[in-house]
């Protein structure tokens, strides 16, 4: 199996897009970690870096190009007008050509949006926290404010993140969710369909079933492809996923 970059039907529609999801494939990299954008997970730096450019490359976008949210597991999203790192937030909303919105995980959800109607993007970094505090919703009513979105209009792409076969939780976690949610078998803790959550909370706003694409990959059962934090813990590499609008 070979698929260094994933891309997403529903923005494949739209030339002035640019979006692409990594995996840990690639040809300059090796096991045990594989292609990597995490640069603390002990791999080595050079090869590190040299799998990023690779990713951008095939992209035909560039390092300084990419606008980076400090992803710190809450539910602040933030406009990015230009380039570079935005502390303290795990979304991001541009409208502005030539800036790509970026997020790195390993089994959380990368939610990525693009409304043609206003000709604006978004990303999100969704864990269980920022799901539980609706941060796909935040995001949605930042780009009506910001640039008069509209969820009738917005397609969304769901990457690949840990499904409900391998999404185990605590009690304590499960309560913050609906038990629709929920999965009780023979596991001793229930688990969690995070991707059925954030369908919900997107329908909830207005966006459409039929404008919502989600991934099939589950991180933690493909090692094949995904990097995964719950599988491989402290060892666990990370993808990256970027979505911008072109320049003219």
């Amino acid at each position: 199996m070979s698929a260094p970059v994933i891309f997403s039907k529903s923005f494949s529609s739209f030339p002035q897009i640019t979006f692409g999801f990594s995996t840990r494939q690639s040809e300059v990299t090796s096991e045990p970690i594989g292609a990597n954008a995490r640069r603390s997970a002990g791999d080595d730096r050079t090869r590190t870096l040299q799998n990023h450019e690779e990713f951008l490359q095939s992209l035909l976008i560039a390092e300084n190009e990419l606008a980076n949210p400090g992803q710190v597991h809450g539910d602040t999203v933030q406009r990015a007008e230009r380039p570079g790192e935005y502390q303290d937030c795990d979304g991001l909303v541009t409208n502005k050509p030539g800036v790509f919105l970026t997020v790195r995980v390993a089994d959380c959800l990368p939610v990525f949006f693009f409304d043609p109607s206003s000709k604006s993007v978004a990303v999100v970094h969704a864990g269980w926290r920022g799901s539980a505090l609706k941060i796909v919703q935040k995001a949605i009513a930042l780009m009506a404010e910001e640039f008069l979105a509209k969820s009738e209009t917005m397609l969304v792409y769901i990457g690949p993140s840990a499904r409900a076969c391998c999404y185990e939780v605590g009690e304590e976690i499960a309560s913050k969710f609906h038990p629709q949610f929920l999965s009780r078998g023979i596991d001793p803790r229930p688990h969690l369909d995070m991707q059925s959550i954030t369908v919900s909370l997107l329908n909830e706003m207005g966006v459409k079933d039929s404008h919502i694409e989600a991934s099939p990959y589950c991180t933690v059962c493909t090692p094949e492809l995904f990097h995964s934090y719950r599988r491989d813990r402290a060892a666990s590499g990370r993808m990256i996923g970027t979505i911008g609008l072109q320049r003219c």
